[in-house]
């Protein structure tokens, strides 16, 4: 089965996301390189070879996934969309299989593919069972050193970008969430997740451009869970062997800006957008931020409660219809931190300020049982941003990269030493930078980005 890329509104950071789950320690990790310098990374390796040599059962599904430095932060405005591009010509033709080959082949064995894009990674994504390893790793391989970029699939290419940005587009929530780092950041982080219209990757040439700079050793580690080390290392030295070297592509280090967009749009709800500069992955800073983000939180967590937040109790006052999600994404360098509301204009208004004024009384006084009760919650997300095989790939995969190794217990115990200082001082940073603020709906009825007292 292909599954082809997905895009999910990112109103948590993409190393955060709400699952289920049980405090663990982190499952074991391993990492090494192939003689060419590629990253290889095992998760659940040591145990996998352990169980197996004792004849004990294990569960027999695993994954394998390519992750490379190819977002859209990594595009000029000479080539803008081509990441959505190439995120397409996954598992198209290459120079040993069709496109038909490659998923009818895949299904026989049960398989699962995907491409998924996020604003800095490219990661080609395969389920399976164990015994199916070498067969999927040869077929990623493939799509990473053999695709053929014919002209012929660009234009199919194109036809169904064009329906994936138009679908985007109707999504109030990904219109939204996409201006806000494009007002934040304007170009590499801000760039798009979409191809649009007057994209200057006009012929196939440019899209494999693009891969050729991309697709080298330095610039993309293969992740593996419920694999053994050695042989996901042995079938990385031969498939990718002759994948060239070369210096990893570097990204136009960040800078925040902040500003305002309105967008007018007939849509019975308003959708708003209140955004401060955040933190990178796995910093101090970001983790503070992530309990300030449950302490303000707006969200209900029991099914029938109106939520303990004076946010939350705020919002339940507005009636049924309105919510608020607040929001902490942390990349590589940097990060986006706020709130996103929906809900009629007058209700969205009044929830916009309310969010500002918990973050003003966060800048001075945090009781000790509400930092006691957002920092569980944030430890909770920490644990359960590692809960699948896709997740583990790609945080695994993305650290590794960047020379990094961070594992459940120690994102745990940095949420754990933040001190009530810590929360204080992050919030009055944040409330002392210039907001990002995204109106979408009837904008003649929304607050401007100088009404909110910042």
């Amino acid at each position: 089965m292909l599954r082809t890329g997905r895009y999910t509104t990112r109103l948590t950071s993409s190393l955060l996301r709400r699952n289920l789950a049980t405090v663990v320690d982190s499952p074991p990790v391993q990492i090494s390189k192939t003689k060419a310098g590629l990253n290889v990374v095992s998760v659940g390796g040591h145990i996998i070879t352990e169980i197996i040599n004792i004849n004990k059962d294990v569960a027999p599904a695993s994954s394998l996934a390519i992750v490379v430095k190819a977002g859209p932060r990594f595009e000029t405005s000479e080539n803008a969309g081509v990441a959505h591009y190439l995120k397409n010509f996954a598992f198209k033709k290459t120079a040993k299989r069709s496109e038909l080959r490659q998923i009818r082949e895949a299904e026989l064995c049960g398989g699962v593919l995907s491409a998924n894009l996020t604003r800095e990674y490219l990661i080609l994504y395969a389920e399976f069972l164990r015994e199916d390893l070498p067969f999927f790793a040869e077929l990623l391989s493939d799509v990473v050193t053999k695709t053929k970029f014919t002209p012929w699939e660009f234009s199919e290419i194109r036809e169904k970008i064009q329906f994936e940005k138009g679908t985007a587009d109707s999504i109030p929530e990904v219109s939204a969430l996409e201006s806000a780092h494009n007002v934040a950041f304007r170009n590499g982080l801000g760039n798009s997740l979409f191809a649009n219209e007057i994209s200057k990757v006009s012929n196939v040439d440019v899209v494999k451009s693009f891969a050729d700079r991309v697709y080298t050793a330095d610039n993309v580690t293969v992740v593996g869970t419920g694999v053994g080390h050695d042989q996901l290392k042995s079938l990385a030295e031969e498939y990718l062997h002759d994948l060239p070297t070369g210096t990893a592509v570097p990204p136009t280090a960040t800078q925040y800006f902040g500003g305002e967009a309105r967008i007018t749009s007939s849509l019975p709800d308003a959708h708003f957008v209140l955004a401060f500069p955040g933190a990178s992955a796995g910093s101090s800073d970001f983790a503070s931020l992530q309990v300030l983000r449950f302490l303000i939180d707006g969200d209900k967590h029991t099914k029938w409660g109106e939520g303990v937040s004076p946010l939350a109790k705020t919002i339940s006052k507005l009636g049924h219809g309105t919510k608020v999600s607040m929001f902490n994404a942390g990349y590589s360098d940097a990060g986006l931190f706020g709130a996103y509301i929906y809900g009629s204009p007058k209700s969205v208004n009044a929830t916009a300020l309310a969010a500002v004024e918990q973050l003003k009384i966060a800048t001075e006084t945090i009781g000790k049982e509400d930092l006691q009760r957002a920092a569980a919650k944030a430890a909770f997300e920490a644990a359960a941003s590692f809960d699948s095989r896709s997740a583990k790939a790609e945080i695994f995969g993305s650290q590794a990269l960047y020379g990094k190794n961070s594992s459940i217990a120690s994102a745990i115990e940095q949420i754990k030493n933040i001190k009530v200082e810590d929360v204080r001082n992050i919030a009055q940073k944040t409330i002392k930078s210039k907001p990002t603020v995204i109106a979408l709906g009837d904008t003649q009825q929304l607050l401007f980005a100088d009404a909110l007292s910042i």
